[in-house]
């Protein structure tokens, strides 16, 4: 991560802060002694915008995020949330249109500031061979990337935990193949979803993945129902 993005991240975790003070009461974080020097890969769930906050502001060395090329377009990061909202609220989303334009604008303005600390991937006919070369170019760099596995977000609290994508442990794969073995940290967030609640934030122990001789879609596939367990334990154990 160069310097002026560096910045602009502490700039904006600081913003972070006081936002997450607004819709949240307290922040309490633990595992944060998992985590080692070096290059990484957090694999959190996903309930909504929140955890980005939690994550950003908690976690005491910059995070490289893994996101949808969405978020960097202004047109398609309002039809997005147009549509969500409109799935939860029928109409709700159209009619607010004007505001949700106006802070999807404000959104793509500060994460512009920031982007070389985003990884876009399209999550329907996109290049995943261009988003794992770019993580692991990070990682290269000793950068530390956060991948949500879900790979959207939930609608509601009591939504359980969806099956984990492949794209941590294929990054992870690619790494050890090329001579770099990458810790991975299951990370659970708590409570994110609603106002005023406390949130927990939980990182795991490392876990590496352990290529085989033989059959690297078995190790993959094993690997990612490990990690997907160790969530999943901390969330609801």
């Amino acid at each position: 991560m160069d310097q002026l993005t560096l910045e602009n991240y502490n700039h904006l975790k600081s913003k972070g802060q006081k936002i997450l003070k607004v819709v949240s009461r307290t922040v309490h974080t633990s595992g944060l002694e998992n985590i080692l020097e070096g290059p990484g890969i957090m694999v959190p769930n996903h309930y909504n915008w929140k955890d980005i906050l939690v994550l950003g502001t908690q976690i005491p060395r910059p995070l490289c995020f893994v996101c949808q090329e969405e978020l960097l377009d202004e047109k398609k990061f309002t039809k997005s949330v147009i549509d969500v909202s409109s799935e939860t609220v029928p109409f709700w989303g159209r009619v607010v249109y004007p505001i949700t334009s106006s802070i999807s604008r404000y959104v793509v303005s500060q994460l512009s500031k920031i982007e070389d600390a985003l990884i876009p991937v399209a999550l329907r006919g996109g290049n995943n061979g261009e988003f794992i070369q770019n993580s692991y170019e990070k990682l290269i760099q000793g950068d530390l990337v956060c991948i949500f596995p879900e790979t959207r977000k939930k609608k509601n609290k009591h939504e359980a935990l969806m099956p984990f994508k492949s794209g941590f442990a294929r990054l992870a794969y690619h790494a050890e193949s090329n001579g770099l073995s990458i810790p991975i940290y299951p990370t659970a967030i708590k409570n994110s979803m609603g106002l005023i609640k406390d949130i927990e934030l939980v990182i795991g122990k490392p876990h590496y993945l352990i290529i085989g001789e033989e059959n690297s879609r078995e190790d993959i596939s094993a690997f990612i129902q490990i990690i997907e367990g160790e969530v999943n334990s901390m969330l609801y154990n």
